[in-house]
């Protein structure tokens, strides 16, 4: 594969080390070797798609999006502050919010 590249390419390449020249021609090698990449690559560089994008991700975070998507349900759930260890239940009367055991 490097060998089809220009000499002063090559030239280049040569000065830098292993990882940084493999970092250089993945990139060239994957457009050359797989189907429609660079097309996939243009589309993806284009201003509506990179607006799609981040519309998209933003929709995820709640108060990011715009309002009409805007998502607020992790407001509901949200529990109240902390106040400390609960104080020790009497055991002779029922749990709060529950109905009086009948006899």
């Amino acid at each position: 594969f490097q060998e089809k590249l220009p000499a002063a390419e090559k030239a280049r390449l040569n000065q830098m080390n292993r990882e940084e020249r493999q970092q250089e021609l993945l990139p060239l090698y994957v457009k050359e070797h797989v189907p429609a990449i660079a097309e996939l690559q243009q589309i993806l560089g284009t201003p509506d798609m990179d607006r799609f994008l981040r519309d998209v991700g933003s929709r995820f975070r709640p108060g990011f999006g715009s309002p009409e998507t805007d998502d607020r349900r992790d407001k509901k759930i949200r529990l109240p502050p902390f106040d400390g260890p609960r104080p020790p239940r009497d055991f002779d009367s029922p749990p709060q919010n529950r109905p009086q055991p009948k006899d």
